[in-house]
C-alpha cells in the first residue's frame, strides 16, 4: 500500500531518480519507499565515484545521496556537481543522521539542496522526493519557455530592423537625389517602437519620417508594423502636414486608448534647397555643418499621432543647402543618463552634436563620430530603442 501524500504528475513518477548509497539494504529501502509511491525510472550508485559516473551517463533530474561512503563521500560528491555547469541546478538530496545545525550548514555549503533525516520516513522522502521534482520540472518548462520567448523576440527584432532603408536603396538615393544617408540603430533589450525610412515617391521627391511609439515591448512592436504598413501604402503623399492629419486619423482608430505615436516627416529637395516638414511632438530635429559649430534647432511641435480624433499639424520649410546635415534621433538620447548619473537632456545631445561636426579625424563620418560620443558620454544598456539618422545635402 503506497504513502499517503498529495498526488504526483505523471511526469515526476517517471523521472530519472538516481540512489546513491554503499549499504545495499539502504538503497533497497529508499527504492521500496519509491516504488510503492509510483516512482518508476530508479538508478542507483554504489559509491562517489560511481554516482559521478552515472551522473554523466543517466542526467537524472534528481539525486538521493548518503553522506559517508568509501573512495568518495558525499561532500565531494555535491562540490564536484556544483562545480559543473551542467549540474548547478541538479536538485540533490541528502539523506543523514547529522543533527547538529553546524553539521546541516556543511552539506548545505557543499551543495545540497535538501536533507531528509535518518532513520528514513517513507512519508518525508516521498514528499521531499516530489517537491524537488516537481520544481525542476518547473523550471525546466520556464526555462524552455524563456528560450522560446528568446528566440520569438530575436526574430521579431530582425522584422524590425527590416523595416529600415536597405544599403542598396540609400545608395540609389545617394545617386538620384543628392542626398547621402548614415544612421545607427540599436535595438533594446524589449522590442521598441522606433523606426525610420524613405521613400521615392511617383513625382520623384524623396519622402522621409522618423517614429518612435510610446512605450516598449510586443504591443509597441506590433504598432510599428502597423504604423509602417500604413507609409508604406501610401500612394500620395501630398504635404507632411495633410498627410499627418490622415496618418493621426488612423492610428486614434487602431490604437488602444492611451498610446501613441510621435513623428517627423517632410521632403527633401537639393537642388531647390529646401526642406519641407511636419512634426507630430517628434525630438528637436537639428541642422548642422561638418567643420562648423553652428546648429540650428527645427521647431519639433505638434500633437502626438492617435491621441485625439481630429488634430492639426503645421507645415515648416527651411533652406536645406549643399553640405547641410539634418540630424534626426529617438528620445532615448535625451532621456538616458550620462556617467554621472544625470539625463542628457536636448542641450547636452546638442553639444555631442557640435563636438562630432567639429571632430576633422579623417576617414570618420560624423555618424561614426556620433555613435562613438554617445557611447562615452551616456551609460548603456538603453531602455528603449536607440536611432540616430544622418541626411547630408551632396552637390548636386
Amino acid at each position: 500500500m503506497g504513502v499517503d501524500e498529495p498526488s504526483i504528475s505523471q511526469e515526476a513518477l517517471s523521472a530519472c531518480i538516481l540512489i546513491v548509497d554503499d549499504v545495499e539494504l539502504n538503497r533497497l529501502l529508499i527504492s521500496s519507499y519509491l516504488g510503492k509511491s509510483g516512482f518508476e525510472n530508479l538508478h542507483f550508485a554504489v559509491d562517489g565515484l560511481d554516482a559521478l559516473d552515472k551522473v554523466k551517463k543517466l542526467n537524472p533530474d534528481i539525486v538521493i545521496l548518503d553522506l559517508i561512503m568509501p573512495n568518495m563521500d558525499g561532500f565531494e560528491v555535491c562540490r564536484a556537481l556544483r562545480q559543473d555547469e551542467l549540474y548547478v541546478d541538479l536538485p540533490i538530496l541528502i539523506q543523514t543522521a547529522m543533527s547538529e545545525p553546524e553539521e546541516r550548514a556543511e552539506a548545505f555549503e557543499a551543495g545540497a539542496t535538501d536533507l531528509v533525516s535518518k532513520p528514513l520516513s517513507p512519508l518525508e522522502l516521498v514528499s521531499r522526493t516530489r517537491i524537488h521534482l516537481e520544481n525542476r520540472i518547473m523550471l525546466r518548462d520556464l526555462k524552455g519557455y524563456r528560450s522560446r520567448l528568446t528566440r520569438d523576440l530575436e526574430v521579431a527584432r530582425e522584422m524590425q530592423k527590416a523595416l529600415m532603408p536597405g544599403r542598396n536603396f540609400l545608395q540609389q538615393v545617394e545617386q538620384s537625389h543628392r542626398v547621402r544617408v548614415r544612421y545607427n540603430y540599436e535595438s533594446s533589450d524589449e522590442l521598441g517602437g522606433d523606426f525610420w525610412g524613405m521613400r521615392v515617391m511617383e513625382d520623384g521627391r524623396l519622402f522621409f519620417y522618423i517614429v518612435d511609439f510610446a512605450g516598449h515591448g510586443v504591443t509597441a512592436a506590433l504598432n510599428t508594423f502597423r504604423l509602417h504598413s500604413l507609409i508604406d501604402h501610401a500612394e500620395n503623399i501630398p504635404s507632411p502636414e495633410i498627410y499627418l492629419k490622415e496618418l493621426n486619423r488612423q492610428l486614434h482608430r487602431l490604437l488602444p486608448v492611451e498610446q501613441y505615436a510621435t513623428m517627423l516627416c517632410g521632403y527633401i529637395d537639393v537642388p531647390a534647397g529646401t526642406l519641407v516638414y511636419s512634426s507630430a511632438a517628434s525630438t528637436t530635429p537639428m541642422i548642422g555643418r561638418q567643420g562648423s559649430g553652428e546648429i540650428r534647432l527645427l521647431d519639433p511641435t505638434g500633437y502626438p499621432l492617435g491621441a485625439m480624433a481630429e488634430a492639426s499639424f503645421e507645415r515648416r520649410e527651411v533652406s536645406f543647402a549643399t553640405g547641410d546635415l539634418l540630424f534626426l534621433y529617438s528620445d532615448v538620447l535625451t532621456e538616458t543618463p550620462d556617467r554621472s548619473g544625470v539625463p542628457l537632456g536636448d542641450e547636452g545631445l546638442e553639444e555631442l552634436f557640435r563636438k562630432s561636426l567639429l571632430d576633422n579625424r579623417a576617414g570618420l563620418t560624423v555618424c561614426e563620430v556620433m555613435s562613438e560620443n554617445i557611447e562615452q558620454t551616456l551609460c548603456p544598456p538603453y531602455q528603449d530603442d536607440m536611432t540616430a539618422v544622418f541626411l547630408r545635402a551632396l552637390e548636386t
